[in-house]
């Protein structure tokens, strides 16, 4: 007899996740201040890794784009490729995201800022 498949449920702990949206810095005026931004902190989550495709590494070339990270956040989260993201002391823009239904999570690809 075959032995019933165990349900393994992904596990969201390796390290924590900031986003944040940046504008640009305005003066008392009103206006716009070159070069300088503010970040507001939009939202963080646990995340746990994922490993970079070769079709990911395709399409992202086709933009000049190198992804450095993907992972994976659990559920459907309000993201936005303009936000920046925080892991730690580095940082990332946000490249792609995607909401995978089968699984419950939206998968994001980061490209890190030097």
């Amino acid at each position: 007899m075959l032995k019933k498949k165990d349900i393994i449920q992904p596990v969201y702990n390796a390290g924590k996740i900031t986003f944040y949206s940046v504008s640009p810095k305005k003066d008392k005026f009103g206006t716009i201040i070159r070069g300088e931004y503010q970040e507001e902190k939009v939202s963080s989550h646990w995340f746990r890794h994922l490993g970079i495709t070769a079709s990911d590494t395709y399409y992202a070339h086709a933009d000049d784009v190198d992804i450095s990270r993907k992972l994976a956040v659990r559920g459907k989260t309000n993201i936005s490729t303009k936000y920046i993201a925080k892991i730690g002391d580095k940082i990332y823009e946000v490249y792609r995201y995607f909401y995978a239904y089968k699984n419950n999570e939206t998968e994001i690809s980061l490209k890190e800022v030097d």
